[in-house]
């Protein structure tokens, strides 16, 4: 019986216990958004509120069961996995939306692999973030709480350019809403194809350190000290 009592204890002693979030797991956006509230961790970081839509109406939207989702091996952060192709005339959409709450991040990349574009087609990935805060509606047009990050993040893929990777730094925090709209467009006579991913991915802010008291007291007692033993080396000054 008292093993049992000292049992109950315990558990009630833990706060958040059998509550945590899953592990973030490779799955679909569709198996993400499932997860609701209560999301999916990785490291001290849930990801949560998963949803998707379409920004452009007259776009083809990517169907959340078709995108594959799966937590960085290395680092905090989601892979997207697309396996799309766009001919002339094809316009492919899904605006992906979730929040991120846990760490301290100062730094994040958007990045975009295996994309590949002919003619006058293009792949954009746009990434909209409020700082600190949540946008009002289900899009990031609509107002921030906190901080929107300005600009967005933008990767891209046309023929004559491509720009895969973009990076900003910001002042650090915990919580975020995130946007990514990723669009897939074969132009009017090319072709666009995205087999790959699109992988957002948040870096750790740097703290300056600040010296201890003491050590701001001992520094003090050694220039003192210093300065003493000058002025019993030059008694006339």
């Amino acid at each position: 019986m008292r093993r049992l009592l000292l049992g109950a204890v315990f558990v009630l002693a833990i706060p958040g216990l059998g509550t945590a979030a899953p592990l973030c797991a490779a799955g679909t956006l569709a198996n993400y958004i499932a997860l609701g509230a209560g999301g999916c961790s990785i490291g001290s970081v849930t990801f949560f509120d998963f949803s998707a839509g379409t920004v452009l109406a007259s776009a083809t939207p990517i169907a959340a069961a078709d995108i594959a989702v799966s937590p960085l091996a290395i680092g905090v952060g989601l892979d997207f996995g697309f396996n799309v192709n766009a001919l002339a005339a094809d316009l492919f959409d899904v605006l992906i939306g979730y929040s991120v709450d846990g760490g301290l991040f100062g730094t994040n990349t958007l990045s975009m692999a295996g994309s590949s574009v002919t003619g006058d087609a293009a792949i954009t990935a746009i990434e909209d973030k409020c700082i600190g805060g949540t946008y009002a509606g289900s899009d990031p047009s609509t107002a921030c709480s906190g901080t929107a990050l300005f600009p967005a993040l933008l990767v891209i893929d046309v023929d004559v350019f491509e720009q895969l990777s973009d990076t900003a730094t910001f002042a650090p925090s915990s919580f975020f809403d995130v946007f990514t709209e990723v669009t897939i467009d074969g132009g009017l006579s090319g072709s666009a194809t995205l087999n790959g991913t699109v992988t957002n991915q948040f870096g750790e802010a740097t703290v300056a350190a600040v010296p201890e008291p003491s050590a701001i007291l001992l520094v003090g007692s050694g220039l003192f000290g210093l300065w003493a033993r000058r002025r019993r080396r030059v008694p006339n000054q």
